[in-house]
């Protein structure tokens, strides 16, 4: 479940000049319990911890160094992101930042976070577990506002009036570009070779803005498990060559 991507933005060749480095966090305790997560902050599993070390791993073997890690608030992130910073520290990376945005958080599942897939399926039924983990526009069953502000103390540094109570992919990719284009590609063009440390889904939008995919076809458009995909953008800044890398 732990993915690394490679997405070069033009004619970056062998140095990987305007690219940047785009990975998911380690195997969380309510990944492994198939548990709805979104923005509960819950730590890595001891499997976790040991696929980002062999991320770091990864990464030092093929000379990648990022000048910055973006990250997105929640722990299992956070902590995928130090442990790379130390495996890449004992390369002699030592300049390497570290940025953290609610902006890259994962999905934000409403009334399902924390509930196992297997009881939303016995409640709901199994065509609206699939669909609400793999639409782009189906919005999940939300929370009011004073429940999200007193159960998810991420909350406390994002303005009152962006708390989501339950978000669809849809807008979660609205959410993401404004800190995609302010900062993180401003980054990119500097050479700076960013790591984002983020979610599945979160992932899976900015692939979706990137490769041009439909809404519609949003759906079956899955992210390839154990591979590091080296991904080549034309002049326009959009998807026109895909690699895939197997460790």
């Amino acid at each position: 479940m732990y993915i690394i991507y490679i997405i070069m933005l033009k004619n970056s060749n062998k140095n990987l000049k305007r690219s940047f480095l785009m990975m998911r966090h380690g195997e969380s305790i309510w990944n492994q319990d198939s548990i709805f997560t979104g923005w509960s902050d819950i730590p890595l599993t001891n499997k976790g911890i040991k696929h980002a070390m062999s991320m770091g791993k990864i990464l030092n073997t093929n000379k990648l160094f990022p000048k910055i890690i973006f990250t997105s608030s929640l722990d299992r992130t956070l902590q995928t992101s130090k442990i790379l910073l130390s495996e890449l520290n004992d390369n002699k990376n030592n300049s390497i930042g570290l940025e953290q945005s609610w902006r890259l958080n994962e999905k934000h599942y409403g009334y399902l976070n924390g509930i196992k897939r297997n009881e939303i399926r016995d409640h709901f039924g199994q065509e609206f577990t699939s669909e609400m983990r793999k639409s782009y526009s189906m919005f999940p069953p939300v929370v009011d506002k004073e429940s999200v502000k007193n159960n998810y103390p991420i909350f406390k540094n994002i303005y009152y009036d962006l708390h989501p109570q339950g978000e669809s992919k849809k807008m979660m990719l609205r959410r993401i570009l404004p800190y995609w284009y302010e900062t993180i590609l401003p980054c990119i063009k500097l050479d700076m070779l960013p790591l984002i440390c983020t979610h599945k889904h979160t992932a899976r939008v900015i692939m979706k803005h990137i490769k041009q995919i439909p809404d519609e076809d949003f759906h079956s458009y899955e992210l390839p498990e154990n591979k590091i995909l080296l991904l080549t953008l034309n002049n326009e800044g959009f998807l026109s060559n895909e690699e895939m890398i197997k460790y």
